[in-house]
């Protein structure tokens, strides 16, 4: 389910149930890894987005109704050479 594409990374969701979360594979090393899990909230995960300087990338809990804005720790685009991504979730 949706997909999108930044650099050699193709970002995807994958609906509801167990595996309901952000997923992600390189085209340079073909490697295959989860971003972002959300098993708790039991829904689809929808909206996959990057703002225009790829620094924050978007994505939501359909039936929990959170929109989560994920950035990089070290403050650079997601596009950028090394990737180092860190989860927190603010408010409720």
């Amino acid at each position: 389910d949706q997909i999108t594409r930044l650099g050699d990374v193709l970002y995807f969701a994958e609906d509801g149930g167990d595996d309901c979360g952000v997923h992600a594979r390189d085209a340079a090393t073909g490697n295959f890894y989860t971003v972002l899990e959300g098993p708790a909230y039991d829904t689809e995960t929808s909206g996959i987005a990057f703002s225009p300087d790829a620094k924050h990338f978007y994505v939501s809990f359909q039936s929990a109704g959170l929109v989560v804005d994920v950035t990089r720790d070290d403050g650079r685009p997601f596009d950028d050479a090394a990737l180092d991504v860190v989860y927190s979730r603010h408010g409720t």
